[in-house]
C-alpha cells in the first residue's frame, strides 16, 4: 500500500506464468471487457480517451468484491472475461488501475502500479450512482479497429461508446440483413428446467448465404455457424451467455451449453423457411421474397425519372406550342449528350456512395 493508501500490486510475473491465454489483439481484449461488463449487469460502457491512455466505465455496475482482490485474482487462471482482457493490456506495458463508485462516491481503488490516474478529470455519467471504472496507462500504443469493433457489437443490448460514439447496435456495420418480423419465443430444457430463448430473425433477400446462426455471448456476436436446416439467406441471432469458446477467439466449440439449443434453432429455422419460400422444397428454390429498395437506390431511382423527363422535355419542346422557355430550352439542347452523361455519373454516385 502506497502513501495514499492505495493498493498497489505487482503483476508483471503472473502475466509471464499466464501468455498462453493472451488475447490475440486489443479489439479482442476490449471486448472481453464489454463481456465483463454485461455480465455483472452494466447499463452502460463508455470508453475515453486520456493523455497517457484510456478509461473504460461500466455504468451502472455494482461491485461488491474489493478493488485490490479484483487486480490480485489474476494470478489464478484466467478464467473470467475480466482476466482475459487486463491480462492482454498487462502484457503490453499497460498499467491498469480499479475504482469502484457508490452513492455517486469513490468508495475503493487499486492499480498495478504508481501512475498519475485522470479518473479525476475524465469521471463517469454523474446519472449513475453506481459504477465500475478501469483506467488504462498505456506506455505503448494500443490501437483499436472501430469496424471490427462494431460488427462484434451489432447485437449488444446495451450502449457501448468510444469518443461518445455508439459501436453497439450497429447492424449495418456488422453486414447484418434486414430485419424480419418479431423475435421467436423457443422453449427449451437445461439441467431438468424449462427456459425460454428468444431468438431474432434476419432475411437475406439476395439468399447469397447459407442458413447460419450468430450466437452473441455478454452483448458479442461470436464467429457465424452454418446450418444445413432451413434455407439459404436466413440468419438467426441467438443469445448464448454459457457456451464455451476456443481461447483468444470469439469462435464457439462444441459444448452441452449449445446442444441444448440446437432443438429449438432447428425448429426456428425450419419454420422461417416454410412461412417465406413455402413448404414444399422445390418452391423453396423457385421463389424469392420481394426485394425492397434501400434508401438509396429509392433515391436513385426518383432522380432518373426526373431526369428523364427533363431530357425527354428539352428534346421534344421545339414540337410543342411556343413558350417563353423556348429560348433557354434550346441552348440546353446542345448541351443534352453532355448532361444526360452527367446524370449518369450522378445516379451512379448516389448508389455507390
Amino acid at each position: 500500500m502506497d502513501n495514499s493508501g492505495r493498493f498497489q500490486i505487482d503483476l508483471k510475473a503472473a502475466v509471464r506464468q499466464l501468455g498462453r491465454y493472451l488475447l490475440p489483439s486489443a479489439d479482442d481484449a476490449f471486448l472481453k471487457l464489454v463481456q465483463f461488463g454485461m455480465s455483472n449487469s452494466a447499463q452502460s460502457i463508455a470508453m475515453v480517451n486520456t493523455p497517457t491512455g484510456f478509461i473504460l466505465h461500466f455504468l451502472g455496475v455494482s461491485q461488491e468484491t474489493p478493488a485490490e482482490l479484483m487486480l490480485s485474482g489474476l494470478t489464478e487462471e484466467p478464467a473470467r472475461p475480466l482476466h482475459l482482457g487486463l491480462l492482454y493490456f498487462l502484457h503490453h506495458g499497460v498499467e491498469v488501475a480499479v475504482t469502484l463508485v457508490q452513492g455517486g462516491q469513490v468508495v475503493d481503488s487499486a492499480r498495478s502500479a504508481d501512475f498519475p490516474q485522470q479518473i479525476g478529470k475524465f469521471p463517469p455519467d454523474i446519472r449513475f450512482h453506481e459504477a465500475l471504472s478501469l483506467e488504462l496507462f498505456a506506455r505503448t500504443v494500443i490501437e483499436f479497429e472501430e469496424h471490427t469493433l462494431r460488427q462484434r457489437l451489432a447485437y449488444c443490448p446495451i450502449p457501448v461508446t468510444w469518443k461518445s460514439k455508439p459501436l453497439s447496435g450497429d447492424r449495418q456495420a456488422g453486414n447484418c440483413w434486414p430485419a424480419h418480423g418479431q423475435p421467436i419465443q423457443q422453449q427449451y430444457s437445461s439441467n431438468g428446467k424449462k427456459r425460454a430463448l428468444l431468438i431474432q430473425v434476419e432475411v437475406d433477400n439476395e439468399r447469397q448465404r447459407k442458413a447460419e446462426v450468430i450466437p452473441v455471448q455478454w452483448g458479442v456476436s461470436l464467429d457465424p455457424v452454418p446450418y444445413a436446416a432451413g434455407d439459404s439467406g436466413i440468419r438467426l441471432i441467438v443469445p448464448a451467455n454459457e457456451v464455451q469458446t476456443q481461447l483468444g477467439a470469439f469462435k464457439m466449440k462444441p459444448c452441452p451449453a449449445w446442444a441444448e439449443l440446437e432443438g429449438p434453432i432447428t425448429k426456428t429455422l425450419e419454420s422461417v423457411a416454410d412461412n417465406l419460400y413455402g413448404k414444399g422444397r422445390n418452391a423453396r428454390h423457385d421463389y424469392r421474397p420481394r426485394r425492397e429498395l434501400s434508401t438509396k437506390q429509392a433515391y436513385a431511382l426518383r432522380s432518373f425519372v426526373m431526369f428523364a423527363v427533363f431530357d425527354l422535355i428539352v428534346m421534344v419542346h421545339n414540337t410543342l406550342p411556343a413558350s417563353p422557355l423556348d429560348k433557354p430550352l434550346d441552348m440546353l439542347a446542345n448541351y443534352l449528350p453532355h448532361m444526360i452523361a452527367a446524370q449518369i455519373l450522378w445516379i451512379f454516385y448516389q448508389v455507390m456512395i
